[in-house]
């Protein structure tokens, strides 16, 4: 039986871990001068890809960013995909990323008629043997050295986050549809909303079981106006994959504190 061959290309957090986990699961990685079936991008760094033109025909899943939706501070419901997107202020810390990954995303939808855009939107959990980079396991971190954790004022503003088992099962799905023809932009998140106060006072009391005392924070100013409703609409990929996430936010950061990660690729 003939393998589903990919290359990967970019840069993106969840590049390594997505990468590792379709080899596990029987892709085989080659180059991109290896006619690959496709590329899976990363489109939340600063380098333009340097092989533009070998990767010009490939078809791509680009690994974009639920971010690229910072530029709306006040809305209240969640993000649609056929959203415009406002362009960051200069002084958002994250705004030649969230520039990047909106310019890669347009660029390859022009470029590349066979182009899937998944915007990703805090992802948490262990990818093999390491975490993937989140707030949760800041809080994570923090709580387990007794430390206070450190929150952006006022810690009303609501985000949801999406357990990496959920994401790999959805990435499982999305693949043969893609294959078979799904193109767009996809937003892929949990439909969980929790504020921050919320997430540290879970993180805490999983890290502090019979701890009757306050989660104790450290609230720090924004460095950007305050994402108040930061929160996807997944109805577009729940349609296409027949796909919700199943672990909570609870089970998650349960299974972060208690469970013994597997060893990656």
């Amino acid at each position: 039986m003939t393998r589903i061959r990919f290359t990967v290309a970019g840069t993106h957090d969840l590049l390594l871990p997505i990468r590792n986990h379709l080899i596990l699961s029987g892709y085989e990685l080659v180059g991109p001068e290896d006619q690959p079936d496709f590329c899976l991008y990363g489109a939340y760094g600063y380098d333009l890809d340097k092989k533009s033109g070998v990767m010009r025909g490939i078809p791509k899943i680009v690994l974009s960013t639920g971010d690229v939706y910072t530029g709306v501070h006040k809305q209240q419901t969640p993000f649609t995909e056929d959203q415009v997107l406002e362009v960051p202020q200069v002084y958002d810390p994250l705004a030649l990323a969230i520039l990047f990954a909106n310019i890669a995303e347009q660029s390859f939808i022009r470029t590349t008629p066979h182009t899937l855009v998944l915007r990703t939107f805090n992802v948490y959990g262990y990818a093999g043997d390491a975490p993937v980079p989140s707030l949760v396991t800041d809080f994570l971190n923090s709580g387990q050295a007794d430390q206070p954790l450190c929150i952006t004022s006022p810690g009303y503003q609501v985000s949801t986050y999406l357990h990496i088992d959920d994401l790999f099962v959805a990435i499982n799905k999305l693949i043969p549809k893609f294959l078979g023809g799904a193109r767009g932009v996809y937003n892929l998140g949990s439909p969980e909303e929790v504020s921050l106060r919320r997430l540290a006072d879970a993180v805490w009391q999983h890290t502090h079981p019979g701890d009757t005392r306050d989660t104790p924070l450290t609230l720090v100013a924004p460095a950007e106006p305050n994402r108040w409703h930061h929160v996807p609409d997944v109805l577009r990929i729940s349609a296409l994959l027949n796909w919700k996430p199943v672990v909570s936010l609870q089970k998650g950061i349960w299974r972060l504190v208690h469970e013994v990660p597997e060893k990656g690729v």
